[in-house]
């Protein structure tokens, strides 16, 4: 889950994203999925059962609020659907796996594909690929300023400029792995590698800081951050998200919103 720079900011942490503005109310999206009589529940959330089981890794919102989810592995879709939780619209993308997913604007996304070097650029209106790109095996992703950050399997933190569609590495990083995730504030991006780690640095490449503590933040699937530059981390392993100081010195465990 990543920060979106659009309106009210990070607004989904599902699997891997959730709100900015107001994190701590929006926490009940990040619930793991249920079967209920058609649907699955994802918090206040109905995700309209597929074909077969709903696998949601990734997330993002547009400017409207409605929040837009990437059903990887099985249905191998996006679906969007209302600020209010109800369903707005699917979107097939088999055979491909859409792994993340980012809003740019109020109409188009960018999406990593989980089984295919390559991110897509799709116009949601019209349910159309507007533009491939030929990239690494691309994760986590998010969008800020005219440019797409993502995590690149065994590389690092790619950027792709929306205006001439260069790619670029900003950070070297043999450590990105299957579920590697990425968040952006202000000059600084987040990230989280193949363990137990979350790494701050700055949008120049710089590195500002390293958290880790197998203990507490086992196998991260996801990541936030607010405006006050708290980072949020979804640990999986243990059931729980994590709350790390904007300096990466210190952190917190909650249990309350990540019931197994």
């Amino acid at each position: 889950m990543s920060v979106k720079q659009h309106g009210s900011d990070l607004q989904a942490f599902i699997g891997s994203k959730m709100l900015e503005k107001d994190v701590a109310e929006e926490l009940k999206y990040e619930q793991n999925i249920s079967e209920d009589d058609g649907f699955s529940q994802l918090g206040d959330i109905k995700v309209p059962a597929g074909q077969s089981t709903v696998c949601i890794t990734g997330s993002s919102v547009f400017p409207n609020g409605r929040i837009i989810l990437a059903d990887c592995y099985f249905n191998k879709r996006l679906v969007i659907v209302q600020s209010d939780g109800g369903l707005f619209t699917e979107i097939p993308l088999s055979p491909l796996h859409p792994f993340d997913v980012t809003c740019i604007d109020d109409k188009t996304v960018a999406v990593t594909i989980f089984n295919d070097n390559k991110i897509q650029i799709i116009d949601t209106k019209n349910k159309q690929v507007t533009k491939t790109i030929n990239t690494g095996t691309g994760r986590g992703i998010t969008y800020r300023q005219g440019q797409i950050l993502f995590c690149e399997k065994g590389k690092g933190i790619v950027g792709i400029q929306l205006a001439n569609y260069e790619l670029c590495t900003l950070v070297e990083d043999c450590t990105i792995n299957d579920f590697s995730y990425i968040a952006t504030s202000d000059e600084y991006l987040y990230y989280t590698d193949n363990g137990s780690t979350v790494k701050c640095y700055s949008v120049k490449g710089d590195k500002l800081w390293e958290y880790k503590d197998e203990s507490i933040m086992s196998c991260p699937t996801g990541i936030a951050v607010d405006q006050h530059g708290i980072v949020y981390v979804i640990s999986n392993k243990n059931k729980c998200f994590v709350l790390i100081s904007a300096d990466g010195k210190t952190c917190k465990k909650n249990f309350t919103h990540c019931k197994g």
